[in-house]
């Protein structure tokens, strides 16, 4: 009785905590939520500028005042700016037509994405652009691509700009949080503007003078000649920005385009494209945290029955900028006559826009009084207050829709079933740090790049291990080898459709947990005591590098490398001679999974199966190993690639917990070979992909993070070491001279590491790198879901933060040598190749 009681008490705190404690960021005052009706509207206002529209939802009507936020649509023409601007709220935007590129400035993080300028003739003289004969490069912080379906985070006070690129309009639909804690103002709609001003043309409403006194741009009220002394720039400029525009808010770009700075898109990136970037030491954190993530994916669907549709969800889980923002959203796809259950939000409201089709959509306030019963069409938006309950059913032409939500985590209750907590728990867990580990155990003088040392062959496939006693692997506690959530339900499912009787009814087809596809350059995140599996469904071998992390909290074994086999058994094991530093006479027994330990009756009656196929389960004469041939493909339950799979389209709903825009379906993995997503670009040097928690949530419960190089013949990374975490260091391509230096005399690594080789580099240990002729690509595995380093060289460096001097009494060099010595390098953490010294060592 008294474990019933505790568990009671433990679940309804956690209800509270996930319902109460994202809405302490709320504002809003209940007196504005007396609703009597809900309205579905188009926009209420029009601005026209010269390369586009604005369109506005009337903010002051009673749904949007009771929701505390504010609904515009832009509608931006090809090759036109949206000039930069900021809010003093956040906002959420979705792109429902065409492509472009946005920009945000965050305050205090630098411009990652720059281009070295070139000499002067002079060397010495020349406009305020030339410093030392040096005319400086581009440079800005990252540029974001969206496309259509990409949901777009803006935080609050953070100036952002949009450019058209492509060849249709492109149409972005937003949502404010008038009411959220980050705008200490009223909560009328604001945007300053950073240019621009009133156009010409524009449609008059009754709030024409309140667009005059909310989108205004800012320098016009500053004094003239304080600009001009704040920016440094004769008063001439500062009078061109202050003058009359009146193209509006969204302007032409003359001269057939924008240029700017950015790696190409394609997924692979040949010699001539390269990186290289200005960050301040924290660029695997919060200055490129991602701003935007594509919602309309029917391969990423949460929730999907082939019978009715699918549900896409973002949350702060999926895209971790959300939690600063308190929003969210999911996209909907109903097909023809399809029901989306009845259910309330149980701590957000939703603002919602259909973006296709129509449909019938009721919402019933506290009272059993329906506020909405109405038909809604494309263009159409409208608001669910927070514990309305609201149904919809689609047009025979499908509905799709679009909801952001004033929550980053937002829950929902069904009113058809019982909700279901499971595993909710796991939400609030803390994480403990890395254990300690003896100074013992790290006394390195020598370190040496690894291959695998042992193989183990299946009918279908090869495994091959590092040697985890090796002692640098000992010293970063790793383990190399090669995800069913429990307590989560099985949100793809199909139903069979019955020829009988109603007896046959009941009988199901396959149902199971979300399958995640992945690919070349994915990083998978795989928590521990979670079973996993793999399918190739390609048409080439699969290739997997693995690292685990044997000495993380969530062991509470020894240190020793283990898996647990619900399949198969390991046949053939072969050992090789690659420097393994094994204690000798050691030996690696073969294995079977774990139901051959149990007792077949007891199998049997667990599984309510006969003895036949409990003797199945144990894989007695099994021969294949851990990898296996499958017969005619795999059949699994899954969205389809094409637009075919909205030609089956019968009525049917299907079972969730509540909780499925949460725990049970966190992504678990991340591309970092897609040159669009570098963190540190240049186009000299190479290119740096960062995964961390910030950008995988998930991560943070592995405590682990990820970072994919890439640097271009003779490039250099720049000497840095890592302040928080080890470093595993495999090579997918090329080769380079790796050194690697830690607190004595001599390198503990001096050589050539090349494809295939897999290097450890402890922590605070000092690391360079330098491409050979055919450049060199890594991935590395770090042991902190935020790892962060510190470059002795560059313009972020150690050395440029110190007094000069410093730097002369410490070198005994000269002060103008230390000036060369903090700034001859302005790049950032990776270098581009000059003249090769000619004392370099051939390696």
């Amino acid at each position: 009785m008294a474990s019933h009681l505790v568990f009671a008490i433990f679940l309804s705190f956690l209800i509270c905590a996930a319902v109460g404690g994202p809405t302490e960021t709320r504002l809003s005052d209940a007196r504005q939520c007396r609703i009597q009706r809900l309205t579905a509207s188009q926009p209420s206002r029009r601005i026209e500028s010269e390369g586009g529209v604005t369109e506005m939802w009337n903010e002051f009507e009673d749904q949007f005042q009771c929701a505390g936020v504010a609904a515009m649509r832009n509608i931006i023409q090809p090759n036109s700016l949206s000039l930069p601007n900021f809010s003093p709220s956040p906002r959420l935007v979705y792109i429902q037509q065409g492509r472009g590129l946005v920009g945000i400035a965050y305050p205090g993080c630098a411009e990652t994405y720059h281009s070295r300028g070139q000499q002067s003739p002079s060397g010495t003289e020349g406009s305020q652009e030339q410093q030392g004969g040096r005319r400086m490069g581009e440079q800005h912080q990252k540029v974001h691509r969206i496309r259509q379906g990409d949901i777009v985070a803006l935080p609050a006070g953070v100036a952002h700009w949009c450019f058209n690129d492509g060849n249709e309009e492109l149409v972005a639909v937003s949502v404010t949080d008038l009411n959220n804690q980050a705008n200490q103002l009223d909560q009328k709609q604001r945007s300053f503007y950073l240019g621009g001003g009133q156009p010409q043309r524009r449609m008059q409403g009754t709030e024409s003078q309140q667009e005059r006194e909310t989108y205004q741009n800012i320098f016009r009220a500053f004094d003239e000649n304080l600009m001009a002394e704040s920016f440094n720039v004769p008063a001439d400029v500062i009078r061109r920005m202050q003058r009359e525009d009146n193209r509006g808010y969204i302007v032409k770009v003359q001269g057939g385009g924008m240029s700017m700075l950015r790696p190409e898109e394609e997924e692979e990136c040949e010699g001539s494209c390269s990186e290289g970037r200005r960050g301040n030491g924290l660029e695997e954190t919060i200055c490129t945290m991602r701003i935007n993530q594509y919602l309309d994916n029917p391969r990423e669907a949460d929730i999907y029955s082939r019978q009715a549709g699918r549900l896409n969800s973002v949350n702060m889980y999926k895209l971790p900028i959300l939690r600063y923002l308190q929003m969210s959203a999911q996209k909907g796809n109903l097909y023809p006559n399809a029901m989306h259950a009845p259910h309330w939000s149980m701590n957000s409201h939703s603002i919602i826009y259909v973006t296709q089709g129509e449909g019938q959509v009721q919402v019933v306030g506290h009272n059993g009084q329906t506020v909405l019963n109405d038909r809604v069409r494309q263009g159409d938006l409208f608001v669910v207050p927070q514990y309305f309950a609201s149904t919809v059913r689609a047009g025979n032409n499908g509905f799709e829709w679009v909801a952001i939500k004033t929550s980053s985590l937002p829950m929902k209750s069904p009113l058809l079933e019982q909700p279901q907590w499971q595993g909710q728990g796991q939400q609030q867990q803390q994480q403990k740090p890395r254990p300690f580990r003896g100074q013992s155990e790290c006394r390195i003088e020598s370190l040496s790049a690894l291959e695998p040392s042992r193989r183990i062959e299946s009918e279908a496939g090869v495994t091959e291990f590092w040697d985890e006693n090796n002692e640098q692997l000992d010293c970063a506690g790793r383990g190399m080898t090669g995800a069913i959530m429990p307590g989560c339900p099985e949100t793809f499912q199909s139903f069979q459709q019955s020829q009988q009787s109603k007896e046959a009814r009941g009988q199901r087809s396959d149902h199971h947990q979300k399958i995640r596809q992945f690919r070349q350059g994915d990083i998978i995140a795989l928590p521990a005591g979670v079973a996993h599996w793999c399918y190739n469904d390609g048409e080439t071998p699969l290739v997997l590098v693995a690292v685990l992390d044997t000495s993380n909290h969530a062991n509470q074994l020894d240190r020793n490398l283990r898996g647990f086999q619900l399949a198969g058994s390991q046949q053939r094991e072969t050992s090789f001679e690659y420097h393994t530093q094994r204690p000798t006479g050691q030996q690696r027994s073969s294995s079977n999974n774990i139901f051959s330990g149990f007792d077949v009756q007891i199998l049997a009656e667990a599984f309510g199966v006969s003895t036949e196929t409990a003797r199945k389960l144990q894989s007695q004469d099994d021969k294949r190993g851990n990898i296996v041939r499958v017969e005619n493909g795999l059949q699994v339950v899954r969205p389809r690639r094409g637009e075919e799979e909205e030609e089956e389209q019968e009525q049917r709903s299907r079972r969730h917990n509540g909780l499925e825009e949460t725990l049970c379906n966190m992504r678990l993995m991340a591309n970092i070979a897609n040159p669009d997503r570098a963190d540190v670009y240049s186009p000299q040097g190479g290119r740096i992909t960062s995964l961390n928690s910030q950008k995988l949530p998930i991560l943070n419960y592995l405590q682990l993070s990820a970072e994919r190089g890439v640097l271009y013949r003779n490039a250099l990374l720049a000497p840095h070491w890592n302040l928080n975490a080890h470093s595993v260091i495999y090579v997918t391509r090329g080769n380079a001279h790796v050194q690697i230096v830690g607190n004595s005399e001599r390198p503990v690594y001096n050589g050539e590491l090349r494809q295939g080789q897999l290097l450890i580099v402890p922590q605070n240990f000092a690391v360079v790198k330098q491409a050979g002729n055919e450049g060199f690509e890594w991935v590395s595995f770090k042991t902190n879901d935020n790892a962060m380093i510190s470059p002795l060289a560059g313009r972020t460096s150690a050395i440029r933060a110190m007094p000069e001097e410093v730097l002369v009494n410490a070198f005994r060099i000269s002060r103008e040598e230390a000036r060369r010595l903090k700034f001859n390098r302005e790049e950032v953490t990776i270098f581009s190749p000059r003249s090769r010294a000619p004392g370099r060592a051939s390696v």
